[in-house]
């Protein structure tokens, strides 16, 4: 079931930590790490209509990483160990810990959990 924008908005709010809350409400710069590093975990989450506006927010840094992504692809297809020689996905799995930290534990297993699911 799709869960609707505002729901999946809220959502990632009531979850990260008061600095994540900043940038995402737009109280503090956002800059393209912070850009990469929460659209990742929104996607980890499979928070999709979330994903799009915050794309539709920052249309800079969504053409940016867009354009990453297309370098990384023919990167791969040269070095298949491209992300795990660059330690990728230790970065990846940082982000997931450090916002899964601040989650209260009672819900923390089910988040693990959706994480889980969409990254696989």
């Amino acid at each position: 079931m799709e869960q609707s924008l505002n729901y999946q908005k809220e959502k990632v709010l009531s979850l990260c930590c008061p600095h994540d809350y900043d940038l995402l409400t737009g109280a503090i710069p956002m800059n393209i790490q912070d850009y990469e590093r929460l659209t990742y975990i929104i996607m980890s989450l499979g928070y999709s209509s979330y994903l799009q506006a915050i794309d539709r927010q920052f249309p800079v840094y969504s053409t940016i990483l867009a354009e990453q992504a297309d370098r990384e692809v023919d990167i791969l297809v040269e070095n298949p160990e491209y992300y795990a020689d660059e330690n990728m996905y230790e970065k990846f799995d940082k982000w997931i810990q450090d916002f899964l930290s601040h989650i209260p534990c009672e819900e923390r297993a089910y988040y693990q959990e959706l994480i889980k699911l969409n990254i696989e």
